[in-house]
Parts: C-alpha cells; sequence; structure tokens
C-alpha cells in the first residue's frame, strides 16, 4: 500500500457529514465546514467553526470566521484565534489546517454539493440573465441536476458531470477526403473552389 494513499484515506475517514454541515474531527480541535463550493477552484473560501471535540456538558466554546485555505496568512489568523479563544496550540491548529486543504479538495470534485443562482452569479460575475440561460442549457445537457424546492424555496443545484470524459471525434484521412475535404490546403471542396453537384450538400468540420 502506498503510504500517501493510505494518508489520505486516512484524512478523509476524519470528515462526516451532518445535518449542520461537514465536520472534520482534527488532532485538537474538530471543526465545521459550511460554504464549500464546487466552482472557482483556485480558492477555497469556507466558513469554519472550530470547538473542542472533549467538551463535556455545558456551553462549549467556539470560534467561527471565514477562512481562505488557500491563503496562509487566513490560517495564520484562525489559528492565532483559536489559540486565543480555545487553548489550543497554534502549530497543532495550522497542521490541521493543512490537512483540511487536501480533504475538502477531494471532497469537493465528488460534485455533489448544491448551490443557488445567487451563489453562482455571485462567483462568476454572470448577469441574472446570463446565468438562467446558462444554467437552463446545462440542466437540459444533463451536465447540473435541479433539486426542486419546497413551498416556494429557491432552486438549488449540482454539477452532475465535468464534462471531461466526453468523447472527442475522431475522423480517418480518407473520411475527410471522401467528404471533400481537401487534406493538402485544409479546406473543404466549397471553400477551394469546386463546384457542388445538385443534391450535393457542404460539410464543415470544427
Amino acid at each position: 500500500m502506498h503510504p500517501q494513499g493510505a494518508s489520505a484515506r486516512q484524512e478523509a475517514s476524519r470528515l462526516t457529514r451532518t445535518p449542520e454541515g461537514l465536520v472534520y474531527t482534527g488532532e485538537t480541535l474538530s471543526y465545521r465546514i459550511t460554504g464549500l463550493t464546487p466552482y472557482n477552484l483556485d480558492r477555497l473560501r469556507v466558513t469554519l467553526k472550530a470547538s473542542s471535540p472533549d467538551q463535556k456538558g455545558g456551553e462549549c466554546p467556539f470560534h467561527i470566521d471565514t477562512v481562505d485555505l488557500y491563503h496562509s496568512r487566513s490560517r495564520e489568523q484562525f489559528a492565532e484565534s483559536c489559540t486565543k479563544y480555545l487553548k489550543a496550540q497554534q502549530t497543532a491548529v495550522m497542521t490541521d489546517l493543512s490537512q483540511l486543504i487536501a480533504v475538502l479538495e477531494a471532497e469537493r470534485l465528488l460534485c455533489e454539493l448544491p448551490f443557488t443562482r445567487k451563489e453562482l452569479r455571485e462567483e462568476t460575475g454572470w448577469s441574472e440573465t446570463q446565468v438562467r440561460r446558462n444554467i437552463d442549457h446545462l440542466v437540459e445537457l444533463g451536465y447540473i441536476g435541479r433539486i426542486n424546492g419546497r413551498h416556494g424555496s429557491t432552486f438549488r443545484y449540482v454539477l452532475l458531470d465535468t464534462g471531461e470524459d466526453d468523447p472527442t471525434v475522431e475522423l480517418r484521412m480518407s473520411e475527410l477526403e471522401s467528404e471533400g475535404w481537401n487534406t493538402r490546403t485544409g479546406r473543404g471542396r466549397s471553400e477551394s473552389g469546386g463546384k457542388k453537384g445538385k443534391n450535393e450538400k457542404s460539410t464543415s468540420y470544427v
């Protein structure tokens, strides 16, 4: 067994799903994660609620903040606050956050995180018309699934297919030539000046 693969599976086993969101159990603290989205992969901006998993009874102290885990300064500030308010070791929290990055990167690739049109508009900068037109088209194609809201609540969507496994079209040179494609000039029959017959259709390839 590859040691890195075993480590990744061990870290992923610390992540659980609850009605309140994802929960990651670190070495010293427990972290509830909300706000994870399957788009804008250049950032890992989430809301973390850190608390002590060993706290028994009474009111459990916690620290909550929005953090971009890809920014070292953002991680440091969160760890400093956990040290101040939860008496956790800063180095231990920083280790938890570093491990959490890999876990959340794998989690959002599962494409099961729902999002709303408003969230997509805010992340992409699209207008409402652009969001509606594009998202409806992707729903029709089967790349995005729509989760119907209840009692007039907002529709939510999930990414079903990234398109990575879509087949590619490959044509042999003989097939192109039979369709009138000039393999020497890269132009079709109609473009090269040839005359089309009465029932002959021009064919273009992208």
